[in-house]
């Protein structure tokens, strides 16, 4: 009996694996999240971040132009 519950329990571990992992279904490949996640990086960077830098840079710039207060004169 001892030999059959420990083949019962080695099958169920297999069992386990097909299971989901971090949250990736089974039967979704990993290179097609990377993919995504790739994109949705992409995406970040280029509609959040670069224009947030781009209004960032031109209040330095208008704050350098205008003097002490910030406003153009």
């Amino acid at each position: 009996m001892g030999g059959e519950k420990g083949g019962a329990e080695g099958s169920s571990t297999v069992e386990g694996k097909g299971k989901a992992v971090m949250g990736v279904q089974k039967g979704v490949p990993e290179t097609e999240v990377q993919l995504t996640l790739a994109f949705l990086g992409a995406g970040l960077l280029a509609y959040v971040i670069i224009p947030g830098m781009l209004v960032i840079w031109d209040r330095v710039l208008d704050h350098m132009d205008g003097g002490e207060d910030g406003k153009k004169v």
